[in-house]
């Protein structure tokens, strides 16, 4: 997690995603997170975006309805979410 939804990379933040090879960005699923998901992918332009299957606005929403975000995580990397 970097913050808030207005919360963008900076420069040294910049660097570790430079090595990565996959960069999964899951916002919360509001005004704010999907406004946020724009600015995000400007910054990275090589990420994908995510949502979790359920319509869970956020992380701790889909946790707490039993979601798994480890399954969740491996589907997404593998293209199956």
């Amino acid at each position: 997690t970097m913050g808030s939804a207005g919360s963008l990379p900076g420069v040294t933040w910049l660097r570790y995603f430079a090595v990565v090879r996959d960069i999964i960005l899951l916002l919360d699923d509001d005004d704010a997170g999907r406004q946020a998901l724009a600015r995000w992918q400007k910054r990275l332009p090589r990420a994908r975006a995510a949502r979790l299957p359920d319509g869970s606005k956020d992380v701790s929403d889909y946790r707490r309805k039993g979601g798994n975000l480890v399954s969740w995580a491996a589907a997404v990397l593998r293209g199956d979410a």
